[in-house]
């Protein structure tokens, strides 16, 4: 430009102008794009070249992706709701891509450029901007793309204007000028070197770019080359062979060997590309691949601007300028201040000095020329503007080294300054460890030497590790027979080689930017640029602002640059650096799996069931044992059976049974005969499976002989399904012999093909009657996810994970059985689920993981605290676990802070309480919980004490998990975790306070409802999974639930309250058991509701913790008034939406389903119960019992008697409605809980009509307050109390504890020793629930020999004893109530006593004993059983355990104070009697018949354990 030329209006220039944009897509194209946009709204038509993404046009991925990304915001600022309207007018998105010929345009797009006349400019700021890219893909695009864009500007007319870099220039010290010589250019020449390198200059006609990119090509043709010669291949076969197995891969299919062989080919490929591009920038004096190739292109470039008489191809010249920019950070004003994208230079040092990095490598001497990317843009547009008006320089560095240099020592302290400052205010706002935040804030970065860094820095702790890590592993190669070693040294070499591989990570980070922050100090020379600065009108000089001079890298490196990172950045830097979890093969379908490991771990155990225990908890036998051959070869036998049965592909096959091996081989078989595996709860009842096999078109039933006897007691299950073939685990696997199993192995194989989309499991909800939901899950569904979960928990084959809950539940299958047998772990199983074969597993079976529920977590650590317990005297107790509270939150704040400070958790807690570990094998190391939420206390109190829990969440539609907390990863209390790799995790429609429904997608999520598309429409839509879960995250992508959907409670004023919140606040005091929120309508809590009575009212039902160490010695309502209180407390400091309205407490456990989930539904259901009785109670109290009152005793008297409420009248008669002795009991407790005072001496049997009733009830009024029944007893030396008498002997409690101690051994001793005795059906005992046991009686025996039967329940084994034989001295007073378990039971009076003290032990958490004969048999023949023990099950939705004694009659008849020694005695348990089955069975029978037909059938049950004899069979009418 000459001095007398006009200024340059860059607006002016524009107008109309037409351009074509490439390279848009990124950091300084987008805002380049906007800033021109958005500045000069006057200009023509941008053409915007777009590679199209994967499943996006290129106009759908402008449109959808770079408008709306954030540069674009000061657009939509300027235009608002016309922006997209203006975008359109303005911006035609052309599909292309820059390295191909005509940078990918269509001959149509071509044409589109040139249908107005020739095109203005073209823009090119594409590249590959990786520092250490393939040769192949460098040359590619940032030179042949160069050559491409200028044949497209000589065919269209266009000028180019080319954006590069400064650092073309290579390794130089000093200034770099615009006007050097580039044709030719190379670093490493004579002048240009720097002083320690002069004398190795090369000459300085060496370098020709033609000849450079064709030698480029040759090498990469000979390296493709030398892939393929047969040494290399035979390498890459072997490679990828290791590979495979390390994947858990077959190597001998050929099919993946070649996929492998290929992948190792590519590597290696790319890995020597790599260096060769390195080599060939270094040798040129480059400092990196990147920087050689763009030197090339901008060579090309000057080779396309020569002119005519200088050229020799004959091609027209294109006027050209290039734009060089030095290192691109962030924003000073536009978009808006601290804007950055990508990983730039300044971005990972940054981030490592604030993650702790304290040395850099800095020289003195250099320069880091920083410019912010909004004048790299203004500097561009202004080029662009020159080049159109044809005033333009050929090159224009855009920097800042030459007016404000800013010297490395100088950005390293900066940095510093901001570390100190930024921990100082995390300090200051409580945010993170405070210790951690305090020690960072006093350590800073210092700029140190290349040397000293390399000595004494990351280099040095990636010597270290690898060291190490080798020397673990040569000692690993001499260890035979040492399993447990070996799995340490292993362990421990990955967590050497992980930490190597982050120290690389830096290293890296360190050798790619060493160029520009130590090895070498030029200074780029601006004078071009500042010259068309200046050249701009005033207007444009305010709109595109260049001045670096004017920088205060002080206020800029603190308020802009590095906040900018941190919100911009760093978040993805977090996520690369952490540690990734495992790229893992995605088996093709479960087949694929299951063979692979059969070949890779062939004769290693795999399933494995535990012997039972006998009566002294010692093992009996041996078990099962299967290894990974021995299930491929089975699965095959059962496979070959249902084929020879007929069973056609697709075929669907119930699977019903208890955790055992043979529940997976049959599982893998239904499979292997092209099968749809339907699994069944074991507990479902006849009805359950008939309506399964109804719904879900079942071709056959296998089923284990434990169901079979427990479904085929109430009904034969291959009679109830005709067309259903019900096969037992011994008729599907056929043979059992070795040589049958080896001839099944010889079978024709069954070909599949094509199996991932197809389905694999059909699990139904349960249900008796209606349409259940049948979840189809495919292959792939399971496949994908045991890829992800492999990725996250480091599982192997050293490892044995303890199966306890349900297989038929897909988070076991997935997690607990999948998951390990991929990896060659192995899978123990028990044959009971209760404590006994738990510890006996934990200590014997080599347990080092387990998957469970929160139920079962917080069961273990009440077993913990009870035993800690047991061992104090009961003052210290409360103290003793209040302190352990404190240290568990001590213990976990030191494992997050090892983590922060060391980058690995020093797992400190573990030696603490090693005590507590070895109680668990001292060899569990990953806890896995879902199924439903776990309470933060359980987290907090698992990770105090040194273990690992993981909780993860999903639902059986996604396989089932969706997320879930990593190991490595901070724990986040009350968060379920991130989303699983490669699935998609979003909060749908969140309200104002981040809150919404929780939709995913992903592989895993299944293919559908079974025959229901439209459940699976509303289900999934736009490919994402609906769960009805309310969710919000925090920012990083952890999830955090809150309730369902369904479940919101809608307040009085439309707000919404979450219960799992709720439920989480209100559960926080050691006295509350469980409890479950749920909201009751407003409506239903007045007696006269008004139509604007719309919300709802926040209700909890609670089940106190009596038995709590921290209730040790407390009456029972003492504890319930501390829950009141707790309650109310809590309530005190929440809103009122969410104070708790309406509060029960009840001491049956809550109703839960088969994984431990409470149902709300019939929560719901009891507390309007509740509520509805302590209404009436209240309105008899107001009204004294008069008539007025009446209502509410007609409700209660057609709830006792089941009829309907209008046959009961008020001049009705006890005999109209049908009560007899029974019922009579039954309305004396009802009136009770309703608030009335009946005496203890009222014969209620002698009124006659409900006038004298109601007259009766007048004169009681309310009753007093009555006497707790004993609390449940805190251990298992501590007797309840009774009653309070003056004669009473009171015993001190260490006399108690050896007495109860000693007469245990002794009682051991009799039926072990005295007797022989033998219990069958202990497979029976239910795992948690509550029951009653009914047994016949014939002996003072009887008692303990239930005990004795019962095991662990027996402890809280209850029975309720006549006062008047065992309780009428005070000597056996004191005997019978410290050393047995009987409560005194007033045989003179009424059943309604004996009802009410029966149901209070029920509601005291025991077991209650029930002789339902109503007195010993004196001849050994049972009697027929009374109402009173279907009453007890049916009005307190209890279970029965049915048992049937045999030989105590013979071992000590009525009349004998001593045993028979040696007399055969047993106790035979059968299957449990569901209440909801006995509920069922009596429900066609009148109400006033309901108690006595369960009671006959509970007798059915308990006759049918008796050998053949008088006891076998009912007694007809006449006996």
């Amino acid at each position: 430009m000459t001095p007398s030329a006009p200024p340059l209006d860059v607006g002016q220039t524009l107008e109309g102008k037409r351009v074509l944009f490439i390279g848009g897509t990124g950091f300084v194209g987008k805002v380049t794009m906007s800033m021109l946009l958005c500045k000069y709204p006057q200009l023509g038509k941008l053409y915007a070249l777009v590679r199209p993404g994967s499943g996006f046009t290129a106009e759908t991925r402008f449109f959808q992706k770079i408008a709306k990304s954030r540069p674009f915001d000061p657009l939509r600022q300027t235009f608002g709701d016309g922006t997209e309207q203006y975008l359109r007018e303005k911006v035609v998105p052309l599909a292309g891509d820059v390295s191909r010929v005509n940078v990918g345009l269509s001959d149509a797009d071509v044409a589109l450029l040139t249908q107005d006349g020739p095109l203005d400019v073209i823009l090119n700021s594409a590249g590959l901007v990786s520092f250490n890219p393939s040769l192949e893909s460098a040359i590619r695009i940032n030179v042949h793309g160069v050559r491409y864009v200028m044949d497209l500007a000589r065919a269209t007319g266009a000028k180019v204007v080319h954006v590069s870099t400064c650092f073309v220039a290579g390794r130089r010290e000093g200034e770099v000028w615009e006007d050097e010589q580039l044709i030719g250019y190379f670093p490493r020449r004579p002048g240009h070197q720097r002083s320690d390198t002069a004398r190795s200059a090369l000459r300085k006609g060496d370098f020709d770019p033609e000849a450079e990119i064709a030698d480029c090509e040759r090498l990469i043709e000979q390296t493709r080359s030398r892939a393929e010669d047969r040494a290399h291949l035979s390498m890459f076969r072997d490679q990828g062979a290791e590979r495979l197995r390390q994947e858990g891969r077959d190597p001998e299919e050929e099919r993946h060997l070649k996929a492998a062989l290929q992948r190792e080919k590519k590597t290696w490929t790319a890995e020597r590309l790599t260096e060769l591009g390195m080599e060939r920038a270094q040798h040129w004096g480059f400092t990196n691949t990147y920087t050689y190739t763009k030197s090339i292109g901008d060579q090309l470039c000057a080779l396309a601007a020569l002119p005519e008489s200088e050229r020799k191809d004959g091609k027209k010249p294109v006027r050209v300028a290039i734009v060089r920019p030095a290192i691109v950070e962030s924003a000073m004003s536009y978009p808006f201040p601290g804007w950055n994208e990508g990983f730039n230079t300044t971005a990972p040092m940054i981030f490592m000095v604030l993650k702790g990095h304290i040395q850099v490598p800095a020289s003195p001497n250099t320069i880091l020329d920083m410019i912010p990317v909004d004048m790299v843009a203004a500097g561009t547009i202004a080029a662009m503007a020159a080049t159109i008006a044809e005033r333009n320089e050929f090159i224009y560095h855009l920097g800042s080294s030459d007016s404000s240099p800013l010297r490395m020592p100088r950005s390293v302290e900066l940095t510093g300054l901001y570390k100190r400052r930024h921990f100082r205010d995390k300090l200051e706002q409580g945010q993170g460890d405070a210790l951690m935040n305090r020690v960072r804030s006093r350590l800073e970065s210092i700029p140190v030497s290349k040397a000293r860094y390399q000595r004494l820095s990351v280099p040095l702790l990636r010597g270290v590790a690898e060291a190490a890590s080798s020397a673990i592993g040569d000692a690993l190669g001499k260890m035979w027979g040492m399993p447990r070693l070996t799995a340490l040294g292993e362990r421990a070499r990955e967590k050497l080689d992980a930490t190597a591989q982050l120290a690389r990570q830096g290293e890296s980070i360190f050798d790619l930017f060493l160029p520009f922050v130590h090895d070498n100090a030029p200074i780029f020379r601006t004078d071009n640029t500042r010259r068309l600065y200046q050249s701009l009108t005033p207007h444009d000089q305010t709109i595109l602002r260049w001045n670096p001079e004017t920088i205060n890298w002080r206020e800029y490196m603190l308020e802009v640059h590095i906040p900018g990172l941190e919100k911009w950045i760093f978040p993805s830097l977090d996520e690369e650096f952490q540690a990734r979890a495992k790229a893992v093969y995605t088996y093709r379908d479960m087949l694929e799996m299951i063979e692979s490991a059969a070949k890779a771990y062939r004769g290693r155990t795999a399933l494995r069931l535990l012997p039972p225990l006998d009566a002294d908890g010692e093992p009996v036998g041996y078990g099962q044992r299967y290894t990974y051959r021995d299930i491929s070869e089975r699965a095959s036998r059962v496979g070959e059976t249902l084929r020879r049965l007929g069973m056609p592909v697709s075929g669907k096959v119930l699977l019903i049974s208890e955790n055992r091996p043979e529940w997976a081989i049959s599982y893998f078989g239904i499979l292997k005969a092209a099968g749809v595996v339907v699994p069944v709860d074991k507990e479902a009842s006849l009805d359950e499976v008939l309506n399964i096999c109804r719904w879900g078109d079942a071709y056959a039933a296998i089923v284990s002989d434990k169901v079979q006897a427990r479904i085929d007691s109430r009904g034969s299950l291959a009679q109830a399904m005709p067309n259903v073939k019900v096969l037992s685990f011994g008729e599907a696997l056929g043979g059992e012999t070795r040589h049958e199993l080896m001839s099944a192995s010889s079978l024709p194989p069954i070909t599949l093909t094509g199996r991932a989309e197809e389905m694999a499991s059909l699990i139904f909800t349960s249900g008796t009657t209606g349409r259940p939901k049948g979840v189809m899950l495919s292959h792939r569904n399971f496949t994908s996810l045991l890829s992800k979960m492999r990725g996250v928990f480091d599982v192997d084959k050293h490892d044995g994970l303890l199966s306890v809950l349900p297989l038929h539940h897909t988070f076991e299958f997935s997690a607990g059985l999948l998951m390990p047998l991929s990896r060659g772990a192995q899978i123990a199983y028990l044959p009971e689920v209760n404590a006994d074969s738990l510890q006996n597993a934990f200590s014997s079976a080599h347990i080092t993981g387990m998957v469970g529920v929160p139920a079962l977590y917080q069961l273990l650590y009440r077993r913990i605290t009870k035993q800690i317990s047991d061992r104090l005297p009961s003052r210290a107790v409360p103290w003793v676990l209040r302190l352990l509270e404190r240290l568990y939150d001590l213990t976990r704040s030191a494992r997050e802070r090892t983590r922060k400070a060391l980058g690995f958790e020093l797992n400190l807690p573990r030696a603490l309480f090693f005590p507590v570990h070895s109680r668990f094998g001292g060899k569990l190391r990953l806890l896995i919980s879902g199924g439903s939420a776990l309470p933060v206390e359980t987290m907090k109190e698992y990770r105090g004490l040194g273990f690992n829990l993981y909780e993860g969440y999903g639902m059986t539609e996604s396989s089932p998990v969706l997320t879930v907390t990593r190991p490595g990863t901070q724990l986040l209390l009350g968060s379920v975790g991130e989303a699983l790799p490669g699935i998609d995790v979003k909060i749908h429609e969140p309200d104002a306070s981040g809150v919404g429904e929780v939709i995913a997608s992903g592989p895993n999520v299944m293919l559908g409802y079974y025959n229901d598309p439209e459940l699976t429409a509303e289900t999934i839509k736009n490919g994402y999974l609906h769960t009805g879960d309310l969710g919000r995250t925090d920012g990083k992508g952890h999830l955090y639930i809150v309730g369902r959907k369904k479940d919101v409670i809608i307040g009085l004023n439309g707000e919404n309250v979450y219960p799992d919140e709720l439920e989480e606040r209100y559960r926080e005091t050691p006295f509350i058991k469980e409890l479950c929120v749920v909201g009751l309508p407003e409506a239903e809590l007045k007696d006269t509701p008004s139509p604007d009575d719309k919300g709802e009212a926040v209700a909890c039902l609670v089940v106190p913790a009596y038995d709590a160490p921290q209730a040790e010695g407390l009456p029972r309502e003492e504890v319930r008034d501390k829950v009141r209180e707790h309650v109310r407390q809590v309530s005190a400091k929440l809103s009122v939406a969410k104070r708790v309205k309406i509060l029960h407490l009840t001491d049956l456990e809550l109703p839960k389903t088969a994984t431990r989930k409470v149902k709300r539904k019939l929560v719901v259901e009891e507390l309007r119960r509740l509520e509805r009785t302590r209404r009436q109670a209240q309105a008899e109290t107001h009204s004294g019992g008069t008539q007025a009152a009446g209502d509410w005793l007609l409700n209660l008297l057609a709830d006792v008697t089941g009829k309907p409420r209008s046959a009961v009248r008020p001049e009705s008669t006890m005999q109209e409605l049908g009560l007899d002795s029974l019922s009579f009991a039954e309305l004396g407790v009802a009136l009770e809980a309703a608030g009335v005072s009946v005496p203890e001496n009222a014969d209620i049997t002698s009124l006659v009509s409900v006038p004298e009733l109601q007259k009766a009830i007048a004169q009681w009024g309310r009753r007093k307050p009555q006497k707790d029944l004993p609390k449940a007893k805190q251990s298992k030396k501590k007797k309840p109390e009774t009653e309070s008498t003056d004669d009473r002997l009171v015993l001190p409690d260490w006399l108690v504890r050896a007495g109860n101690h000693g007469l245990n051994v002794g009682q051991r001793a009799l039926y072990e020793r005295v007797l022989k005795t033998r219990v069958t059906g202990k497979a029976y005992l239910p795992a948690a629930r509550q029951f009653i046991v009914a047994a016949n009686h014939s002996s003072h025996l009887d008692m303990g020999l239930v005990k004795h039967a019962l095991g662990d329940w027996g402890e809280r084994l209850v029975a309720l004893a006549a006062k008047d034989y065992f309780f009428d001295d005070p000597l056996k007073r004191v005997y019978f109530e410290n050393f047995t378990n009987l409560i005194p039971m007033d045989r003179t009076g009424s059943l309604r006593e004996s009802l009410r003290l029966a149901a209070r032990v029920i509601e005291e958490g025991y077991v209650l004993l029930i002789f339902p004969e109503g007195t010993r048999s004196e001849t050994g023949v049972m009697q027929s059983f009374k109402a009173s023990i279907g009453y007890l099950s049916l009005h307190h939705k209890i279970d029965v355990l049915p048992m049937y004694l045999e030989g105590t009659h013979d071992a000590m008849p009525k009349g004998n104070v001593l045993p028979k020694q040696g007399t055969a005695v047993a106790a035979h348990i059968g299957p449990v009697l569901r209440y909801e089955s006995l509920q069922k069975a009596v429900a066609k029978v009148p109400r006033t018949e309901q108690n006595r037909e369960a009671a006959r059938l509970v007798e059915v049950a308990v006759r049918k354990l008796a050998p053949v004899g008088p006891n076998r069979d009912m007694p007809t009418e006449s006996e």
